[in-house]
């Protein structure tokens, strides 16, 4: 694939949000504090914040990040969901699964962490199976890790 095919396959796909997201990733990696909408800023490379902010997120729904440790993304997520839609952030490893959990825990509001779900799960295997089809309207699966 061409440099021009590829900028025009992403172009399409994330439309007007895909140059920042690409100068992002290409760009040196510089932390960030988020803070929007949380108890207190969660630092970030800008590359895991522009992934989080890419997802077409909807009105109402769930929402799966499908490996969401460390938790930065999750939260950036769950700052700017519709009160109709939960996220649920699910993370295989057990030990990844505890610092998420603490994450979200010290960083979202009460309000926010209600709509927000940790789970273990292997996404891949479940998402073969027919009883989960349909069930997320947006899937974030950023691996490996945008930063």
């Amino acid at each position: 694939m061409s440099e021009k095919e590829f900028n025009q396959y992403f172009s399409n796909s994330y439309g007007k949000r895909w140059e920042s997201l690409k100068a992002a990733m290409l760009g040196e990696g510089n932390s960030q504090a988020y803070s929007h909408k949380l108890k207190k800023p969660y630092w970030l490379d800008s590359a895991s914040v522009a992934a989080a902010m890419a997802l077409r997120l909807p009105a109402e729904g769930e929402v799966l990040d499908a490996c969401a440790a460390p938790g930065g993304k999750s939260l950036v997520i769950a700052a700017n969901m519709d009160n109709g839609v939960r996220l649920l952030s699910n993370e295989l490893s057990s030990d990844r699964r505890r610092r998420l959990v603490n994450v979200l825990d010290e960083h979202l509001p009460e309000e926010l962490r209600a709509r927000v779900k940790v789970s273990g799960f292997d996404a891949g295997a479940a998402g073969g199976r027919a009883s989960e089809r349909g069930r997320f309207m947006a899937i974030l699966l950023d691996a490996p890790c945008s930063s």
